[in-house]
C-alpha cells in the first residue's frame, strides 16, 4: 500500500481560512475532515478578540496553550480562566460568548469537534 506524506507549513494555510487549518471547510483533501477542526493561533501581546461565539450546538472547543500567557473570559458567567504554563488547557463550547486577551507573545492551538458541515 502507497503512503502518501504532505509536509508544509500550517500558516500557509492558516492565511486562506482565517487560522484554521483542518476542518470540513478546508479545500486541501489532506486536511479535510468532519470529524475535527485545528486552529493555529498566533498572537502578540495585547491583543484582545472581542466578545464572539463560534461553531455549533454540540461542538466542544480544546484550547490548548503551546507558550504564551492568554485569558479567556465568558462573557455571559465572567467567568474567566488564564492559560499560563506550557499545556494548559480549557474545554468549552463555542456557543458560548467568550473572549480572548493575550497576556504575552502566545502560540495555542484550538480544536473543535466535530467539524462544521
Amino acid at each position: 500500500m502507497k503512503q502518501e506524506l504532505t509536509h508544509g507549513n500550517v500558516r500557509e494555510l492558516t492565511t486562506k481560512y482565517g487560522d484554521w487549518f483542518v476542518g470540513s471547510f478546508v479545500e486541501e483533501n489532506f486536511a479535510k475532515t468532519n470529524d475535527f477542526e485545528i486552529k493555529w493561533v498566533k498572537r502578540e501581546k495585547g491583543y484582545k478578540r472581542p466578545n464572539k461565539t463560534g461553531g455549533i450546538p454540540n461542538q466542544k472547543t480544546l484550547t490548548l496553550l503551546i507558550k504564551g500567557k492568554l485569558k479567556i473570559t465568558l462573557t455571559e458567567s465572567n467567568e474567566c480562566c488564564v492559560l499560563e504554563n506550557e499545556g494548559d488547557y480549557l474545554f468549552y463550547s463555542p456557543t458560548v460568548p467568550h473572549t480572548a486577551e493575550y497576556l504575552e507573545d502566545s502560540l495555542a492551538l484550538i480544536i473543535r469537534w466535530p467539524s462544521k458541515i
